[in-house]
């Protein structure tokens, strides 16, 4: 373990704004943005009071962390500093979040959040064990930030956040953070009767932290969650392995969220939209409509990413410039058109558009299904850039054809009325259209880059 001269000057950073009382030794210590308010005793007072452990026994905790006040008000900007790059947000926080360690030997009493309103807004309290789980600081504080953000605009009525949320953001926090987000207190050495604390924070060697790669490691050894295991987990993804599971299922579905075309600021209106809606199905669907039009979609899409990210071999990818005209290929390929009815088919170049526009579903259905059938062999060696690109053409036609197929049909539903094929057919055309501006974009980004590169 390396010391952090990152952490090092953080720690010099915060600023320490109540004295230690001399009967209990308690500290209060503002953290550098002064969000978050940490008290209690040093990790030297708490070590000296604490009983001598045994040795660990085989099934006990080994991975039990020593909380210092002034070292965890650093860990908490650490914290927030990752959840607001994954998010793409600006630190604009209006709450404030007290966190109070509690002392006394390790225990299984878990982390407490409070939420209390005020009538100049919401104030957070996290009571948090001296001795515990970093991991646990970890999707307590993320969690605390999370409904810090939801709840700005708020009035007495709080935001409510999917458990996916939470454990996905904290599965990325962790898995793209440079260090340990949860700075461990060290002693150097004894003098007399006083430790000399350090804050140590692990460098980690990988330059390019990967989200999908835990995920990806996890998932072929066992089977992916259900969208609805996501949305309703079960007492088993709680605990144990299946949390593990959970936790790698929810990392993998948020990271493919915020990766889609401003993902991230749809991500952000979801939460803002909390409070105002009964249930965050509801925020979710507002905030990224221009994705889903139904939760049914947002299914069809998860299992779509799941086989992708099991199935593709990383090492393995054409560069964008051959994935854009593999892709380019596929959306163009020749189709065996039936000018006339009884006339021989003809070889023929045809846009998605001008199928899905011009002929009748009788004749559009096997061309499109070919199509798909290509897309989703392009899928396993697609660039990285232009596999999102190829995924959502991809699920815009499995969308169309389920949709399509239903046409015509009286619903059962009130909420859910009957297709109108002409309707279905334009949006569908805009959304290609919309796509088709996004690979052009890129290939154009290919264009300017072979320009710019020098001869040899």
């Amino acid at each position: 373990m390396k010391l952090s001269a990152r952490l090092l000057a953080l720690a010099l950073a915060v600023g320490s704004v109540a004295s230690a009382r001399a009967a209990d030794q308690v500290v209060s210590v503002r953290s550098r943005s002064g969000q978050f308010l940490v008290g209690g005793m040093p990790a030297a007072v708490t070590e000296l009071a604490a009983p001598s452990a045994p040795p660990a026994t085989a099934g006990q905790r080994t991975n039990l962390v020593r909380l210092d006040p002034s070292l965890l008000a650093v860990s908490c900007e650490r914290i927030k500093h990752v959840v607001l790059r994954e998010l793409g947000a600006s630190d604009q926080w209006r709450g404030k979040i007290r966190v109070t360690l509690k002392p006394g030997p390790p225990t299984e009493t878990p982390i407490t959040i409070t939420a209390s309103f005020f009538p100049d807004g919401w104030q957070y309290q996290v009571e948090v064990p001296a001795a515990v789980e970093g991991e646990k600081v970890v999707r307590a504080l993320v969690q605390v930030l999370l409904l810090e953000m939801a709840n700005r605009s708020a009035g007495r009525h709080p935001a409510e956040l999917p458990h996916w949320l939470v454990e996905g953001c904290t599965g990325l926090a962790q898995a793209s953070s440079e260090t340990d987000l949860v700075v461990k207190s060290q002693p150097l050495k004894r003098l007399g009767e006083q430790n000399l604390w350090l804050g140590l924070g692990t460098q980690r060697d990988e330059a390019a932290p990967d989200p999908r790669r835990g995920p990806r490691e996890l998932l072929a050894q066992h089977k992916p969650l259900t969208f609805e295991e996501l949305c309703f987990p079960a007492a088993a993804h709680s605990v144990g392995e299946g949390q593990r599971l959970y936790q790698a299922c929810a990392q993998l579905f948020l990271h493919e969220l915020l990766k889609a075309s401003n993902g991230q600021a749809a991500l952000r209106q979801m939460l803002g939209e909390l409070p105002q809606c009964l249930n965050w199905q509801t925020a979710f669907l507002r905030a990224f409509h221009a994705h889903f039009q139904r939760m049914l979609d947002v299914e069809k899409w998860w299992a779509v990413t799941v086989v992708n990210v099991t199935s593709r071999d990383q090492t393995r990818t054409w560069s964008r410039a051959v994935s854009l005209e593999r892709l380019a290929e596929v959306l163009s390929a020749a189709a065996a058109v039936a000018v006339k009815t009884n006339a021989l088919p003809v070889r023929s170049e045809v846009s998605l558009q001008g199928v899905i526009a011009e002929w009748d579903y009788a004749r559009q259905k096997p061309v499109l299904q070919a199509r798909m059938n290509q897309l989703q062999l392009l899928r396993a060696g697609a660039h990285p850039e232009v596999l999102p690109l190829v995924e959502t053409y991809l699920l815009c036609l499995v969308d169309y054809l389920d949709r399509r197929g239903r046409a015509g049909f009286a619903s059962n539903s009130r909420t859910q009325p009957t297709v109108n094929p002409k309707f279905l057919a334009q949006e569908t055309v805009r959304r290609l259209d919309v796509l088709d501006a996004q690979r052009e974009a890129l290939r154009q980004k290919d264009t300017t880059a072979a320009t710019a590169s020098p001869t040899k």
